[in-house]
C-alpha cells in the first residue's frame, strides 16, 4: 500500500526474485527484480491499475544499492 499525503492510498500486489553471488573480492551481491501490480485505491486513485517493473543490485560488503523501476498505469473508466 503506498499512502499520498492527503490520505489517498493506492493497492498493490508485489513479487519478487532475489540471486546472490561473490565477487573475485569477495564480495556479496544480491541481484533483485520485482513485478509490481497496482490493482486499485481510494478516492481519486479507485480505478487505478498498472503494472511496474524493476531490478537492481546490492552489494552487501560496500552497503550500496540501486535500482530501476518503470512501468505504466492507467485510470479504467
Amino acid at each position: 500500500i503506498s499512502q499520498m499525503a492527503n490520505g489517498d492510498k493506492i493497492f498493490t500486489r508485489g513479487e519478487g526474485l532475489m540471486q546472490a553471488s561473490i565477487g573475485a573480492d569477495g564480495g556479496r551481491r544480491m541481484s533483485f527484480t520485482t513485478v509490481t501490480t497496482l490493482t486499485g485505491g481510494t478516492g481519486k486513485f479507485a480505478t487505478i491499475r498498472g503494472t511496474l517493473r524493476g531490478s537492481g543490485v546490492t552489494d552487501l560488503k560496500t552497503g550500496t544499492s540501486g535500482n530501476v523501476t518503470e512501468g505504466e498505469y492507467w485510470f479504467e473508466k
